[in-house]
């Protein structure tokens, strides 16, 4: 890591769809919330998404709820490659 960075920077890293108005993706901001050795616990400046606990109303638990698939499947492939 950047010896640089620190606590309460902003740092980019990862780009996503963020902006309904546009076609290519952007680059995610994310704040610098806190740094173990070469580990840095970052968090996104902006929501990136909105999704539902899942697609239906009913009782279901994380395990097998539709957002809990979703972030599974995009996050990996659609962000932080």
């Amino acid at each position: 890591m950047d010896d640089s960075i620190k606590v309460g920077d902003i740092v980019e890293f990862g780009d996503y769809q963020q902006d309904p108005d546009k076609t290519e993706k952007e680059s995610i901001q994310w704040r610098v919330f806190d740094i173990d050795g070469n580990n840095a616990l970052l968090v996104s400046e902006y929501g990136l998404d909105a999704k539902p606990y899942n697609s239906e109303n009913t009782d279901v638990t994380w395990e097998n709820c539709t957002l809990r698939a979703w972030l599974n499947d995009n996050t990996d492939n659609n962000c932080c490659k």
